[in-house]
């Protein structure tokens, strides 16, 4: 098998064609059977994704865009309302991802998406990581950041009474706990597997960690600090992968990084 997933089999006879997939050698020909996926399938992959999370979103606005009596004043985004869009979103990703890592070239799951079981204390370390992580991001971003990003809007329910005190989305923190491991399967299970097999191990890194950061971009527009602090979480999370070999040390680091930022925002929130 060659390095780009393509496999080499040879048939008594001469082949006809190389546009055909096959060389002309003497007396053989070599048929190449593609056997894992190649630049076309991820780009088919994160087309169809893209294409999935556009339309859901579109529906989502021109949902809630009617329900608000086609007066953009009175729509009201909550992250409850999108809940729908994103289980959708996700489903379809999950899909997709295992169709183009394992089932179209009948790859196991666990090549596939990196799901190589690593020690207890490996995993504990992760975990530990994870959490003072998340206590320096969270001591960094306290100083620097502006707390204005856009998800903030999502990320606190409005006060039930005057004077009162914004809240800890509840469907906000199930979010932030649930999402982590099925980003660790898309960005460091699907999409640094097949980019490092394709281009690399340094490109593989290079783009995750840059592709992970653009994607939570969108949602901390106006709070760079925050944009800079998940790409380089994006970071270290791609390194445990290359690390590790497996996608399981990244998935305990993010899970305990999230874990650790929204029992702080629930204790920051409530009544005192």
């Amino acid at each position: 098998m060659t390095d780009d997933g393509i496999e080499e089999r040879k048939d008594p006879g001469k082949a006809e064609s190389v546009d055909g997939g096959q060389l002309q050698t003497d007396g053989t020909a070599v048929a190449r059977v593609r056997t894992e996926p190649g630049w076309r399938d991820l780009a088919t992959a994160v087309g169809i994704i893209w294409a999935i999370e556009l339309g859901l979103s579109f529906l989502t606005l021109a949902v809630l865009f009617g329900v608000s009596g086609f007066n953009p004043a009175a729509m009201e985004i909550r992250v409850q309302y999108l809940l729908p869009a994103m289980t959708f979103s996700w489903l379809g990703t999950l899909v997709v991802i295992w169709y183009f890592g394992s089932r179209k070239y009948c790859i196991p799951l666990r090549e596939a998406f990196a799901l190589r079981a690593v020690s207890w204390r490996k995993l504990a370390y992760c975990g530990a990581a994870g959490l003072g992580l998340a206590v320096v991001a969270g001591i960094l971003m306290s100083f620097l950041s502006t707390g204005e990003g856009a998800i903030m809007d999502l990320v606190f329910d409005p006060p039930s009474e005057e004077g009162g005190q914004p809240t800890l989305s509840p469907y906000f923190a199930l979010i932030a706990v649930a999402l982590p491991a099925l980003e660790e399967l898309y960005y460091r299970g699907f999409l640094y597997g097949a980019l490092k097999r394709l281009a690399g191990t340094s490109v593989a890194i290079v783009v995750v960690v840059v592709w992970f950061g653009l994607v939570h971009a969108p949602q901390l527009v106006g709070d760079w600090t925050g944009v800079i602090v998940v790409t380089i979480m994006g970071g270290i999370f791609t390194g445990l992968r290359q690390w590790s070999g497996s996608i399981f040390p990244s998935m305990v680091a993010h899970v305990s990084y999230n874990a650790v930022l929204v029992v702080a925002g629930l204790i920051g929130s409530s009544p005192s």
